[in-house]
């Protein structure tokens, strides 16, 4: 159990810090465990800033990488992709300073997740990410104490996530709970 809320804890994470996103699309009860700098960024966006995320969210299948959707941001506002470069990169060096194991791991969520997400309005799929959950899971057992801790370390939010009862409580509806 406790593996699963660490990965559950780092999807969360990551999730949050992909972009770009529409965070109204992250199910409500995924939105508390979005890291505080994610969550600051959506905060701060006005009216127009969300219209053109929503606009570039709606392209996405489009980019072949994250740096071509930035670069389509970046036509639409040089502030607004200012904010979100700040953001990635912030998320960037914590994954570029994880050891070699920790950051192939980190590397392939980011992969799976971007893979997963919805096109356009849709909701997320519940049966992809269920799937996803268990292979990231099993991904997650796989690696060594060393890698594991330095996520641990790289990631001190996840420690408060492991603790939080509401959090395992979710998680575990995610894997055993029936999937829409």
């Amino acid at each position: 159990m406790r593996s699963l809320i660490v990965i559950a804890a780092l999807v969360a994470c990551i999730y949050g810090a992909t972009l770009p996103l529409n965070f109204n699309q992250l199910p409500e009860q995924f939105k508390e465990f979005v890291p505080e700098e994610v969550k600051n960024f959506y905060a701060e966006l006005t009216d127009e800033d969300k219209a053109i995320l929503k606009e570039v969210a709606a392209q996405h299948d489009t980019f072949e990488n994250e740096d071509q959707a930035l670069e389509a941001l970046k036509a639409k506002s040089e502030k607004l992709y200012n904010k979100a470069n700040d953001l990635r990169n912030l998320v960037k060096n914590k994954i570029d300073s994880l050891n070699p194991e920790a950051k192939i791991f980190v590397t392939n969520i980011i992969e799976k997740l971007c893979s997963l997400r919805p096109k356009g309005d849709e909701k997320p799929n519940l049966n992809k990410l269920k799937e996803s959950a268990k292979e990231v899971i099993e991904q997650y057992k796989a690696l060594s104490d060393d890698a594991k801790n330095n996520l641990k370390e790289t990631f001190p939010k996840i420690t408060g996530i492991i603790s939080n009862e509401k959090f395992q409580k979710l998680a575990k509806g995610l894997l055993d709970g029936p999937a829409n």
